[in-house]
C-alpha cells in the first residue's frame, strides 16, 4: 500500500508537469496544481494507515520521519498554491477597481458634456420608463452573476442609458448624479468586502458581500424616479433567494453530488415551461417564479460543493452557474413584464427568447457538470430543446413576422433537413448524433413556423392582409436598434481614438441592416406611421453621421466632442424604439371556425415533437457504433410523416382562407421566354413523354428542324474553328432528329436534347456576336458628300452604285442580326425589335432613291430631302442596335465587345493611320456596353449597381477627353462592367479575421479570375459560385435569413453545374488518370453543397440567437463545409482544364481556356 500510494503521487506529479493540453490561463494552471495538492492529502492519508499498520518499530519510526517530511512538502504546496490563487484574485479585483475608477471619470465626463441644444430639444419630454427598465435590468444581472470583470462596463453602459432617459432639468440631473455616486461606492464596498475574503483565502463570498449585494439592487430598482420602479413588487422574493447563498449543508460524494445536480437540471428544465405557462394569472406567476429561483439557489449549492471534491470541473460548473444565475434572472424580469402586456404580440416572442436563453444555459450547466459520455449528453440537451418547445408552443401570438405563404415556404426548406432521416448509408455515432441534432433543431423551427401559420388563421378579417404579406417584425427591429446602441456604448466608454475608430465600420454595418428593415417596415404599415417611423429613422442618421463625422475630425480622442453626438443618437435610437413600440397589433378574430382550425394545426405540430423525442430516446438507446436511419425506420419514418401531414394541412388551410396561390396563378410570376425557349420546351414535352399525342410530337420535330435552321443559317456567317463546330453540331442533331421521328430510344432521345442545348447556347453567342460587330458602323452613306464633288459622271455613278451596295448590304445584314436576335429575345422586345426592323427595311428604298436624285440632279431640293430622309434612317438603324443590345444578357454582351476591342486594336497596332477610327469605335462600344448594361432590369432594382455602372460611364466619357492609352482604359471599363454584373466587386474588399466563408469564397475566385467565362462554362459558373458564397457570408453576418436560404440553394444549383460539366468532361477524356482524379472530385461536390444546404438552414434558424452553443457548432461545421467546397471546385477547374487538353471527340462544343488580358 505503501508503494502504490508513493507511486500514484509520483505519477500525478509528472502528469502535473507534462500536461497534455496546454491550460487556457495562469489561473487554471494554479488549480491544477490545489488539485495534486488535494491529491497528495489523500495520498498521504493511505499511506499512514499503511504505516501505523507495520509491525517492526524501527521500520515503522524511519517510515513515519520520511512521512512527516511528505507532509511537510505537502503542506507548503498547499501553502504556495492558496496563497498564488489567492494573490491572482487579488490582482483581478484590484484590476476592476482601477477599471471602476475609470468609469467614475467618464461618468463624471458624461454629466458635464450635456449637450446645450439636446437639453432645450428634450425639455418637457417625458421620462422614458422602457429604456430605464432595460437599464436596470442590465445591471442588475451582472451584478447578480458576480461577473466582476464586466461590472465597470456595466455601469458606464447604466450611466448612459439613464442620462438618456432621464429629464435634462437641474433637479432630476442632480438627483442621476448622487444616484451613480451611491452605486459606484456600493461597488466598491463590494470589490473591498470580496478582496478581504479573498486575502485570507475564505470564499469570496458570505452574508456581507450578499447584503451589499442587495443594497446594490434596491439603490438599483429605487432609481432616481418613483415611477420607473421595475421588478420587485412580484418577485422580491424570487430575487432574494436567488442571490443569497444556500445555508444548508449539502453532503454525499461526487457520484452523490452528481446525482442530487441531475435533478436539480431536470426540475429546472420543467420549471422554466411552467413559468410560461402561468404567466397568465399573478399569483401563480409568483409561484413558478420563486420555485425557479430556489432550483437555481440550489443548483448552486450543490454546484458548491462539488467544487470543494473537483477543483478543476468546480471551476468550469462555477462559470456555468454564473451564466445560469444571469438568464434565471433576465427570465424573472422578462415574465414580469410580459404577465402586464400579454395583448402585445411581441411579449410572447420576448418570453420565448428569455427562455430560450435559460434553457441555453441549463445546457451549458449540463455540459460542464455531467460526467455522462458525449452522446447521453447530446441526447439530454435536446430532449430539454423538444420537451421546452412542447409546452411553450401556443398559437395565440406569433413566433416571426412572416406571412403566410412565406412561412409555408420555409417550413418546406426544414423540411429538406428533416428528409435526412430518409437516408440509408451507414453513420458513426457522432456523424448520427450530429444529423440528429441538426434534424431536431428543424423540427423545433417547423413547430414554430406551424405555430405563426395557426396564429395567422386566427386573425380577424381586417387583418387577413397582414397575415398574406406578414407584419413589422418588432423583436428584430428592437434587436438591430440595441446593437447599434451596444456599438455607440461601446465608442462612449473608450479611452482611445483607435478603438473609437475601430467601432465604425460596425456601427456601418448596423445602420446599413436598420435601413432595409426600416423600409420593409414603412411599406407594411400604413402611411401615417410610416412617416412617422421614417422621420425618426432620418433623425437617427443624422445623429449617426454627426457622430462620425465628429469621429475623424481630430487626431486624438475629444471626450467633449464624442460625448454629446453619441448621447443624441442613443436618445434618437430610443425615440424610434418606441415609435416602433407603439405601432397597433394584428388582432385576433374570434370565430369558432378559425380556433378549430389553429387547434387542428397545433395538435400536428406538437404530435411531430413528440415523435421526435421517441427518435431521439430510441437512438440514445443503442449501443451500436456503425448506425443507419434504416434501424429506426419506425420512429424515423413516423417523424417524417407527422412532417407531411403537418406541411399538408397548412397548405390546405391556406388555400381555404385563400391565404396561399392556387397553383396554376403561379405561372404569372415565372419570367417571359424566348421564342427558342419555347421551341425547346416543345421539344422536351416530346422527349420526356414519347407516349403523347401525335401533334405534340408534330409540334416538337418542327420546333427542331426551325433550331436547327437557325443554326444553319448562324452557321453562314462564322469562319474557322466556330463555323466547324456549329455545322458538326447541327448535322449530329439532325441525324438524331431523323432516328428519334422513326422510333424513338431513350439514350437517343436524350443525346438529342443535350444537342439541341448545345445548338441552342451556340446560337445564342453568336447573336451577341453579331450585336456587337454589326453596329460597329454607327452612320451609313458615311462620306457620301465625296461623290457630288466628283467631275467625271461615269465615276460619280459608279461611286454611287457602290455606296447603295453598301447600303443594302448593311441594311441586309441588320436584318438578320435583328430576326436572329427577336428569336433568343422574350416578347416585348422581339416585338418591338421586329417592328423598328421592319421600318428601317421599308425605309431603305426610299433613302436609296433619294440619294440617286442628290447625285443626278445636283438639285437643293433633292439634297435636302436625302438628308432627312438619312437622318430618319439612322435614327431607325439606332433604335434597332439600341434594341438589339438591351435584348441579349448584358454578362455575355459585356465579354464579347471586350473580345472585339481587343482584337481591333491588335489588328491596328501597326497601321498609325488607323488609331483615330479604332479609338472612336472602342469608345463607341465601351458606351453601348454601359448603356445596355443600365436598361437590364435586374440592374435597375439594384441603385448600388446602377451607382457602380454610372461611375464607369463617367470614367469612360472622361477618358474619351484625353489621349493616353485609350483603348486599353476602355477595355478594362468594360471588364469593371463584366465584373460589376456578375457581383464580382465583392472581392474588391479584403476579408475580416472574423469572416472565414468569405475568406473561402475569396480563395477560389483568384484561383478562376485570371480564365474568360466566354466559351467556357466550368469557369463561368465557378465563379458565380465564389461571388454566391461571398453573399452567402454578407447575409449571414447581416442577420438576412431569407436571403441566406436562398442564396444556399443557389450555390447548390451552380456546384451540381460545375460537377455535371466536368463529369461530361471527364468522360470525354483520353488520360484515365485525369478523368479518374475528375470524377472523384465531381462525387465530393453533390454531398457537399448537400450538407452545406442542411447547415444553412440550420444556420438560418439560430440568426438572432448569436453566442449559442447550437449556433456556434452550426456555424464551425458551415465554415468547414464552404472551405471544402471551395476548394472541391477549385480542383475541378484545375482537373478541368487539364482534361481539356486531352479529348477524345472533336465533336461539338469545346471549352476553351483563355487567359485574361489585363489592360
Amino acid at each position: 500500500k505503501i508503494r502504490d500510494g508513493c507511486d500514484e503521487i509520483k505519477t500525478n506529479a509528472d502528469n502535473l508537469s507534462n500536461p497534455q493540453e496546454a491550460d487556457e490561463s495562469v489561473i487554471d494552471d494554479m488549480l491544477l496544481v490545489a488539485k495534486f495538492s488535494q491529491e497528495c492529502d489523500d495520498g498521504i492519508k493511505t499511506i499512514q494507515s499503511a504505516v501505523d499498520s507495520v509491525n517492526d518499530e524501527h521500520s515503522r519510526e524511519v517510515l513515519i520521519e520520511k512521512l512527516r517530511i511528505l507532509m511537510d512538502k505537502s503542506d507548503l504546496l498547499k501553502f504556495a498554491t492558496k496563497g498564488s490563487v489567492s494573490l491572482t484574485n487579488a490582482v483581478a479585483i484590484e484590476e476592476n477597481l482601477q477599471k471602476l475608477t475609470e468609469a467614475e471619470e467618464k461618468i463624471d465626463m458624461l454629466l458635464k458634456c450635456t449637450d446645450d441644444d439636446d437639453q432645450r430639444e428634450r425639455e418637457g419630454e417625458p421620462v422614458n420608463i422602457e429604456m430605464i427598465k432595460a437599464a436596470q435590468s442590465s445591471l442588475s444581472s451582472a451584478v447578480i452573476s458576480k461577473r466582476d470583470d464586466i461590472l465597470s462596463q456595466a455601469l458606464t453602459q447604466y450611466a448612459i442609458k439613464m442620462l438618456s432617459a432621464t429629464p435634462k432639468d437641474a433637479e432630476n440631473q442632480l438627483r442621476l448624479k448622487k444616484h451613480l455616486e451611491r452605486l459606484s461606492s456600493l461597488l466598491k464596498k463590494r470589490y473591498f468586502a470580496r478582496g478581504r475574503r479573498v486575502a485570507t483565502w475564505q470564499d469570496s463570498d458570505d452574508d456581507d458581500v450578499t447584503d451589499i449585494s442587495n443594497n446594490i439592487l434596491k439603490e438599483i430598482d429605487e432609481n432616481i424616479l418613483q415611477e420607473s420602479k421595475a421588478h420587485l413588487s412580484l418577485n422580491e422574493n424570487a430575487l432574494k433567494t436567488l442571490i443569497t447563498p444556500s445555508d444548508s449543508l449539502i453532503t454525499g460524494d461526487l457520484k452523490e453530488l452528481h446525482s442530487k445536480l441531475y435533478q436539480q437540471i431536470q426540475k429546472l428544465s420543467f420549471m422554466i415551461g411552467t413559468v410560461m405557462l402561468s404567466c397568465q394569472k399573478q399569483e401563480s406567476l409568483s409561484k413558478s417564479l420563486h420555485s425557479t429561483a430556489e432550483a437555481v439557489a440550489e443548483t448552486a449549492g450543490i454546484a458548491k460543493a462539488i467544487k470543494e471534491k473537483d477543483i478543476i470541473q468546480g471551476k468550469r460548473i462555477e462559470e456555468a452557474t454564473k451564466y445560469l444565475t444571469s438568464t434565471t434572472y433576465d427570465l424573472l424580469v422578462t415574465s414580469e413584464s410580459v404577465s402586464q402586456d400579454l395583448h402585445k404580440p411581441e411579449s410572447r416572442r420576448k418570453l420565448l427568447d428569455a427562455c430560450r436563453a435559460l434553457t441555453e444555459a441549463l445546457n451549458k450547466f449540463a455540459q460542464a457538470s455531467s460526467r455522462a459520455d458525449k452522446a447521453t449528453r447530446d441526447s439530454e440537451e435536446l430532449q430539454r430543446n423538444l420537451q421546452l418547445h412542447q409546452m411553450l408552443l401556443t398559437a395565440d401570438q406569433p413566433t416571426c413576422a412572416l406571412g403566410y405563404a412565406d412561412c409555408l415556404d420555409a417550413l418546406q426548406t426544414q423540411g429538406e433537413v428533416i428528409h435526412k432521416l430518409n437516408s440509408d448509408e451507414p453513420m458513426t455515432r457522432a456523424e448520427c448524433s450530429t444529423t440528429l441534432r441538426y434534424v431536431t433543431s428543424a423540427v423545433c423551427a417547423s413547430a414554430e413556423y406551424a405555430a405563426h401559420s395557426a396564429y395567422l388563421l386566427s386573425l380577424s378579417e381586417e387583418d387577413e392582409h397582414a397575415a398574406k404579406i406578414g407584419f413589422v417584425d418588432k423583436p428584430r427591429l428592437c434587436n438591430v436598434i440595441d446593437n447599434i446602441d451596444k456599438v455607440c456604448t461601446k465608442i462612449t466608454s473608450s479611452r482611445h481614438l483607435d478603438e473609437v475608430k475601430a467601432m465604425e465600420p460596425i456601427l456601418n454595418q448596423q445602420l446599413q441592416i436598420l435601413s432595409e428593415v426600416v423600409e420593409d417596415c414603412a411599406n407594411k404599415i400604413p402611411e401615417e406611421d410610416s412617416n412617422r417611423i421614417r422621420e425618426n429613422y432620418k433623425d437617427v442618421k443624422t445623429a449617426a453621421e454627426d457622430l462620425k463625422q465628429e469621429m475623424n475630425a481630430h487626431a486624438t480622442y475629444k471626450e467633449e466632442a464624442i460625448l454629446p453626438r453619441s448621447t443624441k443618437l442613443l436618445n434618437a435610437l430610443q425615440t424610434l424604439k418606441s415609435s416602433i413600440n407603439r405601432l397597433p397589433s394584428p388582432k385576433i378574430g374570434k370565430s369558432q371556425e378559425m380556433q378549430q382550425q389553429a387547434t387542428e394545426i397545433m395538435d400536428n405540430a406538437k404530435s411531430l415533437l413528440q415523435d421526435t423525442s421517441r427518435l431521439v430516446n430510441k437512438l440514445t438507446s443503442s449501443e451500436d457504433e456503425v448506425l443507419t436511419w434504416v434501424m429506426y425506420g419506425t420512429e424515423s419514418k413516423r417523424v417524417i410523416k407527422a412532417y407531411e401531414e403537418l406541411l399538408n394541412i397548412i397548405k390546405n388551410k391556406g388555400k381555404d382562407r385563400q391565404l396561399l396561390q392556387a397553383s396554376g396563378s403561379t405561372m404569372e410570376d415565372q419570367p417571359p421566354k424566348s421564342h427558342l425557349e419555347t421551341q425547346i420546351d416543345l421539344i422536351n414535352k416530346w422527349l420526356r413523354n414519347p407516349a403523347c399525342k401525335n401533334d405534340v410530337k408534330t409540334n416538337a420535330v418542327q420546333a427542331a428542324e426551325n433550331i436547327i435552321d437557325m443554326g444553319e443559317k448562324m452557321c453562314e456567317d462564322l469562319k474557322d474553328v466556330e463555323k466547324e463546330e456549329m455545322q458538326t453540331v447541327v448535322v449530329e442533331t439532325k441525324e438524331l432528329l431523323n432516328e428519334c421521328s422513326v422510333k424513338y430510344q431513350s439514350a437517343k432521345a436524350s443525346l438529342l436534347l443535350e444537342r439541341i442545348r448545345e445548338l441552342k447556347a451556340m446560337i445564342e453567342r453568336g447573336v451577341v456576336t453579331r450585336v456587337v460587330e454589326e453596329f460597329l458602323e454607327e452612320q451609313p452613306l458615311e462620306d457620301f458628300e465625296n461623290i457630288h464633288k466628283e467631275t467625271d459622271a461615269k465615276k460619280r455613278e459608279f461611286l454611287l452604285d457602290k455606296k447603295i451596295a453598301e447600303l443594302l448590304a448593311q441594311l441586309a445584314r441588320v436584318s438578320r442580326t435583328a430576326q436572329f436576335v427577336s428569336d433568343t429575345s422574350t416578347t416585348p422586345i422581339r416585338q418591338e425589335l421586329l417592328k423598328t426592323s421592319n421600318q428601317v427595311e421599308l425605309l431603305a428604298p426610299s433613302l436609296v432613291k433619294a440619294a440617286q436624285d442628290s447625285v443626278r440632279t445636283q438639285d437643293d431640293q433633292a439634297i435636302e430631302n436625302y438628308r432627312k430622309l438619312v437622318m430618319e434612317y439612322a435614327e431607325s438603324l439606332a433604335r434597332v442596335r439600341e434594341l438589339c443590345d438591351r435584348a441579349v444578357d448584358p454578362i455575355d454582351f459585356a465579354q464579347a465587345a471586350g473580345e472585339t476591342m481587343a482584337r481591333i486594336k491588335e489588328d491596328c497596332k501597326n497601321d498609325p493611320k488607323k488609331s483615330a477610327y479604332t479609338s472612336r469605335v472602342i469608345i463607341r462600344l465601351g458606351n453601348r456596353v454601359v448603356e445596355a448594361s443600365l436598361s437590364n432590369a435586374n440592374v435597375q432594382k439594384d441603385p448600388e449597381l446602377q451607382q457602380t455602372l454610372a461611375e464607369i460611364k463617367k470614367s469612360i466619357t472622361a477618358a474619351s477627353n484625353t489621349r493616353t492609352d485609350l483603348a486599353n482604359e476602355i477595355i478594362r471599363k468594360t471588364e469593371e462592367v463584366e465584373s460589376a454584373l456578375g457581383g464580382e466587386t465583392i472581392f474588391q474588399k479584403e476579408p475580416e479575421t472574423d469572416q472565414p466563408i468569405l475568406a473561402a469564397a475569396h480563395e477560389l475566385h483568384a484561383a478562376v479570375r485570371d480564365w474568360s467565362a466566354r466559351d467556357n462554362e466550368v469557369v463561368a459558373a465557378a465563379k458565380r459560385v465564389a461571388v454566391l458564397m461571398a453573399q452567402l457570408s454578407h447575409h449571414m453576418y447581416n442577420d438576412r435569413k431569407n436571403e441566406l436560404i436562398a442564396t444556399a440553394k443557389a450555390i447548390v444549383a451552380k456546384s451540381h453545374e460545375v460537377a455535371d460539366l466536368a463529369r461530361k468532361l471527364a468522360m470525354e477524356c483520353s488520360d484515365l488518370r485525369i478523368r479518374n482524379n475528375l470524377l472523384q472530385v465531381c462525387q465530393r461536390i453533390p454531398l457537399i453543397s448537400g450538407q452545406l444546404k442542411m447547415l444553412t438552414t440550420v444556420k438560418g434558424s439560430t440568426l438572432g440567437k448569436q453566442g449559442t452553443e447550437e449556433d456556434q457548432e452550426a456555424m464551425n461545421m458551415l465554415v468547414g463545409n464552404a472551405q471544402n467546397l471551395m476548394k472541391s471546385i477549385q480542383e475541378v477547374v484545375n482537373e478541368a482544364e487539364s482534361a481539356s487538353v486531352k479529348i477524345m471527340s472533336q465533336r461539338g462544343r469545346r471549352l476553351r481556356w483563355k487567359r485574361r488580358n489585363y489592360y
